[in-house]
């Protein structure tokens, strides 16, 4: 029975232990996290790949057949970092906008208040 184990660490700190055991007979498969299953999967007998999210951040572990064997890699997801990095950049692009349109509507008001009175 093929056995991984990887230790990680969230942004905030926080640290986690991430298995898996894959039956040489079987197939069977089971990840866990911190000890408690998270995927089992049945008659795993090729390549294939699970994400995962461990903390706040979404991982791949992946499979790979080599002849009779199994290669097992465990990686952030760096296109999915990417897009949550570009989407957070929108965001603060549009709350600028609104902050400044804001800023454009009290200054207007101040404005139209002090020529009235």
């Amino acid at each position: 029975m093929a056995q991984e184990s990887w230790n990680i660490k969230d942004p905030f700190g926080y640290e986690y232990n991430v298995g898996m055991y894959h039956g040489d007979r079987t197939g069977h498969l089971l990840i866990y996290v911190n000890g408690e299953p998270v995927i089992i999967d049945f008659s795993v007998e090729d390549s294939k790949s699970y994400s995962l999210v461990v903390g706040t951040v979404l991982y791949d572990l992946i499979l790979k057949k080599v002849g009779l064997n199994f290669d097992y890699d465990f990686k952030r997801n760096e296109a999915y970092i990417e897009e949550l990095q570009e989407k957070r950049k929108e965001e603060e692009e549009g709350e600028k906008v609104i902050l400044l349109v804001a800023i454009c509507i009290i200054l207007a008001v101040i404005y139209i208040i002090r020529n009235i009175l």
